[in-house]
């Protein structure tokens, strides 16, 4: 294509139509999936080329030869990764310029547009892809972290048609109840990574995939790694999810001269109900459902209550158009 775009710029003295000439390499079926491709790895990519450098010596060898070759004129060889990624922005930049100075009767302009509306499209299925891998990435080093009870679920289980919509720490609320406030509002504003707040309240770590919830527990292994027990593992399709705020249980004069307080100081509930069936009914079967409920700030909650309620992450989502 640069090859076609170099002739026809040294050929011509005024240029009006470059768009055949791009438009016969982008439309291709071809070209198209090797972009999305390797578009969509663009957010794993440097990841998984420190680790092959910090775990094969022979690799890192071969690139800190190649580092100083003269073809990289200096760069660093990471940059070169990124260009074949970046090209396809340019040219839509480069249909857009031209288009902007193409006279309103041009018999070019609708096959500018037609190019342009073409890469947008293929810009936003490169980015949807790389959100998938990037996700995708992050679910399975989360993943491989739990341990289950009795091995009742096998790991790869986990990765079919499922993807990563939302986990973070929560703190229960069961073992804090009779705490004051001021005390856990306190501790959710420090890092819940400080040991000595895991000593003193009880944090978890909830998963929410696409159709499977888990409440887990932060176990530490003998030499120093840490997992994740899992407390409890329920369909999402069996889970309830509240979010209400925490009314003051006294009345003295301290909680009096703080009910002007902003709200996004106050602390909230979220409660996560596991059914027992899918039914929901009232009676026994209600009786036996289990409540989960853990502390946190406004914002916390909304973020909760806004993945809960998506079937599917936000990439997933969006249209071509």
């Amino acid at each position: 294509m640069i090859v076609a775009l170099n002739e026809r710029i040294n050929n011509f003295l005024l240029i009006e139509n470059l768009f055949d000439i791009m438009k016969e390499i982008i439309s291709t079926e071809r070209f198209q999936k090797v972009y999305i491709d390797y578009a969509g790895e663009k957010s794993t990519q440097k990841e998984n080329y420190d680790n092959l450098r910090k775990n094969n010596k022979k690799f890192d060898y071969l690139m800190n030869k190649l580092n100083y070759n003269p073809i990289l004129e200096g760069k660093d060889i990471q940059i070169y990764f990124i260009a074949p990624i970046q090209r396809l922005s340019r040219y839509k930049l480069l249909t857009d310029a031209i288009l902007n100075i193409l006279p309103k009767d041009s018999a070019y302009t609708e096959d500018g547009k037609s190019l342009s509306n073409l890469i947008n499209k293929i810009l936003k299925k490169a980015n949807r892809k790389a959100a998938e891998t990037l996700n995708f990435s992050e679910a399975v080093k989360l993943l491989l972290l739990l341990k289950f009870q009795n091995n009742e679920i096998k790991l790869h289980q986990l990765f079919q048609n499922r993807e990563l919509l939302f986990h973070s720490d929560l703190m229960s609320v069961k073992s804090v109840f009779m705490s004051k406030k001021e005390e856990i509002h306190n501790s959710l504003k420090r890092n819940k990574n400080n040991d000595s707040q895991i000593q003193q309240f009880s944090i978890y770590h909830v998963i929410l995939l696409t159709d499977l919830l888990f409440i887990c527990k932060k176990e530490e292994n003998q030499g120093g790694s840490f997992f994740y027990k899992v407390i409890q593992k329920a369909e999402k399709s069996r889970v309830q999810l509240e979010m209400c705020e925490w009314e003051e249980s006294n009345d003295d004069q301290s909680c009096q001269d703080n009910r002007e307080t902003d709200i996004a100081s106050k602390l909230f509930l979220l409660i996560f109900t596991i059914l027992r069936d899918n039914s929901n009914r009232r009676g026994i079967n209600r009786m036996l459902n289990t409540k989960y409920m853990f502390a946190c700030t406004k914002s916390e909650g909304e973020i909760w209550m806004k993945n809960f309620e998506n079937d599917c992450p936000v990439f997933a989502l969006e249209s071509d158009e």
